[in-house]
């Protein structure tokens, strides 16, 4: 991995083409979780059992379909969060699109905390849908790499999603929280903004962009996106709280 890293770090600290081929080629050559499962040959138990394909096999993972009926599959919820939770995610951007536009619906007007806490849950969901598996395995490793502090190994892998899907909002965000935890606002900044041009109600970078602005001391601004997050989110995790002390301090106490 460590030869992985110093060929990503180019004398211009820009990503080649060549260099991306060959971090896709390395990324896919390893799992992408620690705990997937190792293939082994078929087991005496495997054999009784069926092959994978096996009509017998198929027949008795139904238990509940009669010998010669095809098995009926469960009907996709019509609820946007319980079709996001349960995977049925599409495979397309524009409908991904749509279902996140409904998702951001069912957020702002969640009558709860707990169902508001359930709405992102279910958001985050489609998020992490990147519509490429390369770029979805790079990222997964970028995310691992920063919780075992491997700085330079993440920062290649997030510049490498960002390079390979521009257009993928849930990669700036993810290299923003990277730099945001390295220090250096002003790149974090620039990507969070990146999200947010993307996809305007991405909490998360609204999150983002307004603890960076109060840390530094712009309150006028950190307000601004505190607002923002009360349209699209009013019942996340400190949002209300947040909104509450800055507007005190950016309009005072009134009368």
């Amino acid at each position: 991995m460590n030869t992985l890293v110093s060929h990503l770090r180019v004398a211009t600290g820009a990503i080649t083409l060549a260099t991306l081929a060959s971090l896709v080629a390395v990324t896919l050559s390893i799992p992408a979780y620690a705990d997937e499962p190792s293939r082994r040959p078929p087991s005496a138990r495997d054999a009784e059992r069926g092959a994978p394909g096996d009509p017998s096999r198929e027949k008795s993972a139904e238990p509940g379909a009669r010998q010669g009926e095809p098995a009926v599959k469960d009907p996709i919820p019509k609820d946007p969060t319980a079709r996001a939770l349960g995977g049925h995610i599409p495979p397309t951007a524009s409908a991904r699109a749509k279902l996140l536009g409904d998702l951001y619906a069912s957020l702002a007007t969640a009558e709860d905390e707990a169902a508001a806490k359930k709405v992102q849950e279910a958001i985050e969901k489609v998020w992490q849908r990147s519509g490429s598996d390369t770029v979805s395995v790079i990222l997964q490793r970028g995310i691992k790499a920063v919780g075992g502090d491997n700085e330079a190994l993440a920062e290649a892998m997030f510049d490498a999603a960002v390079e390979l899907a521009p257009d993928y909002a849930e990669a700036w965000n993810r290299r923003a929280f990277f730099y945001y935890k390295q220090n250096d606002f002003s790149r974090a900044l620039g990507d969070l903004r990146r999200t947010l041009a993307l996809d305007p109600n991405h909490f998360r970078a609204l999150e983002g962009v307004a603890t960076i602005l109060r840390e530094t001391g712009d309150d006028v601004g950190a307000f601004k996106a505190y607002e923002r997050l009360m349209e699209v989110n009013p019942l996340g995790e400190g949002v209300q709280k947040g909104f509450d002390e800055l507007r005190v301090k950016v309009q005072g106490r009134g009368i």
